[in-house]
Order: C-alpha cells, then structure tokens, then sequence
C-alpha cells in the first residue's frame, strides 16, 4: 500500500470520526464540527481506496483497506429523495490516528526534556555567576584591606 502525507486537518477529522466509536457520522455532522473549513477535499482523499495499474494487463488493482475511512451514502431518515454521506473510520484510519497521537506525545516529551535542561543550565550559570561576583568582591575587600 503506498503511504499517503495526511496533513493536520486529515488527523484532526479521523480523530473526530473516531470519537463516535465505530459508529457512522455524517458529512453534515463532520461540516459543524469542521465550520469553517473546507473538509471536503480532505474526506475524499481519506476515503480513497488506492490501486496499482498491472504493468502487463494494464487493470487497476485496488488494495482492499487502503482508505481510512469508510464512505457510504444513505438517504435521510424519513425522506426518499434527500441523502447524506456518512464515514466510519477503518483500521489503517485508526493505526495513522494512534501513530500521529504517539509522534506528538514524544514531541511533547522531548520538548519539556530540552525545556528542563535548559532550565538547568541557566541556573548553574546564574549560580557560577554569583559565586564569582561573591569571590571578586571579596577580593576587592582584601585589596582594600591590604591597601589601608
């Protein structure tokens, strides 16, 4: 299966899918989560089942859970005409979604480490700092005491 780059409204919309718990979840449920953003795109591309044209037959192969999420459309409670499309979330949407959650969880790790350290730093040489200004002034206080 070929990786495919998700960006951060791709994670942030199969998180939300998945939320629902395996349950289906309506495009116009998803649009009033996502107001103000343009999740069309990123729906289609999530849903997309991939495939490999055959190199001697020319026939598209299409990988069976290549998508992360799963795209049907049903019509609307109590109404023939009207439909909707609803997503569930597959289990390569939930491997992506748990490997993004870990990736920014280590960010996170590493981040508060560096933050640490540098923390430490600054305070040992503030106290290095200190402990110079305290040997030169006292330095200077011998001086003057030598001196008078």
């Amino acid at each position: 299966v070929i990786k495919m780059y998700l960006d951060e409204l791709d994670y942030e919309i199969l998180a939300a899918v998945d939320k629902f718990g395996g349950q289906e979840v309506s495009y116009s449920k998803l649009s009033t989560i996502f107001p103000n953003q343009n999740i069309i795109y990123a729906l289609k591309k999530l849903s997309k089942l991939q495939y490999q044209t055959e190199p001697l037959t020319g026939l598209k192969v299409t990988y069976s859970n290549s998508a992360y999420l799963n795209e049907k459309i049903k019509a609307l409670p109590g109404d023939t005409i009207l439909e909707d499309t609803v997503y569930s979330i597959t289990p390569r949407g939930k491997a992506a979604l748990q490997q993004y959650k870990n990736r920014l969880h280590r960010a996170r790790i590493s981040h508060k480490f560096h933050q640490q350290k540098l923390r430490r730093s600054n305070l040992k040489y503030a106290i290095i700092g200190a402990v110079i200004s305290l040997i030169f002034s006292k330095f200077v206080d011998v001086i003057e005491w030598l001196l008078s």
